[in-house]
């Protein structure tokens, strides 16, 4: 019951549901960052089942990544795989504490 009341006034709340998608966001970079930054090419499956979502919204995810500069790759949509050219320039340490 109170969890009901307090989604509801969550979504109501457009500053306060704003600022839980941006950490929603946010958390999920840090935890993508996490999956792949040992690799130079790693499955988009593996990644997805180590972040627990779907397959198709990873994808997506690192696709808008690297459009944004997040880190230099490219998705290998062939083989389901992300290559990573370079080390990772965004250390997950950039994201803490912001």
């Amino acid at each position: 019951m109170v969890f009901l009341c307090i989604s509801i006034e969550i979504n109501n709340d457009a500053i306060l549901k704003h600022h839980i998608k941006s950490l929603y966001e946010h958390l999920l970079e840090q935890n993508l960052f996490r999956v792949i930054e040992p690799y130079s090419r790693v499955q988009i499956e593996y990644i997805a089942q180590q972040v627990n979502l779907k397959t198709d919204f990873v994808q997506e995810k690192l696709s808008e990544m690297i459009l944004d500069k997040k880190f230099d790759g490219t998705l290998d949509q062939g083989n389901g795989s992300l290559i990573i050219f370079d080390d990772l320039k965004c250390d997950v340490k950039d994201w803490e504490g912001t």
